[in-house]
């Protein structure tokens, strides 16, 4: 890309961080044998243990105030499961993700698309928030806010994204997973993707205020 490209961009290219004194863990996740075929009725199967995905889905059920996640798709059922249950535990969760990105991949891998998991993501939260009386009545916390935005590009220009690709996950301000995987059903159960997890208050800070800048004008919000 060349300057002006980075410029008409106005996407933050380079952001120089001071990583040596930031404890990390290296999470791989080997490529597995895809599950065999269930019919719809019956549950899914569950995700290979591998120490990215368990360390994912521990990360959210751990959380304390509030997640933010990024990722080009999403339709891992295991990981939709965890943004509903860590919700009914009153964890605020905001997700940024694309509409309609590898619509043909999607569907040959997990037989649907993030579009449809999204709309049956909102339509099971916005059930579990009309029961809310019941469970504060019988003593739990209130269900966390749930905010879903599109990726969108501000146009055609040059220079300017038109896809985003990047996976990341910063849990309660102060744990940060990054990395190829994605949180969908391919990454989740197939296919061979490395992650890595910062612990640190500062990353994590700097790294979503340049997210919120990178994205601003180019989010759609549908919830």
């Amino acid at each position: 890309m060349t300057p002006q490209q980075q410029q008409q961009a106005h996407l933050p290219i380079h952001a120089p961080l001071d990583l040596k004194d930031i404890p990390t863990i290296f999470l791989p996740s080997p490529h597995n044998r895809n599950p065999s075929f269930r019919l719809p009725w019956q549950t899914s199967a569950p995700p290979p243990p591998t120490p990215l995905n368990t360390f994912f889905l521990r990360s959210l059920a751990s959380a304390e105030t509030e997640i933010y996640i990024q990722t080009p798709n999403l339709t891992a059922p295991p990981v939709l499961t965890a943004i509903l249950r860590t919700l009914h535990r009153g964890i605020n969760i905001h997700i940024v993700t694309s509409e309609k990105l590898m619509i043909l991949e999607q569907l040959v891998t997990a037989g649907t698309t993030t579009s449809r998991c999204i709309s049956k993501l909102i339509t099971r939260y916005q059930d579990l928030c009309s029961s809310q009386t019941t469970d504060l009545e019988a003593g739990r916390p209130k269900m966390g806010d749930l905010r879903i935005e599109y990726f969108t590009p501000k146009g055609q220009g040059r220079g300017e994204p038109q896809k985003s690709h990047l996976k990341c996950t910063i849990v309660d301000g102060e744990l940060v997973i990054l990395g190829s995987g994605n949180l969908d059903r391919a990454s989740w159960f197939t296919n061979q993707e490395l992650g890595v997890a910062f612990f640190d208050k500062g990353f994590a800070e700097k790294l979503r205020i340049d997210l919120e800048g990178a994205l601003k004008g180019r989010v759609r919000r549908v919830l």
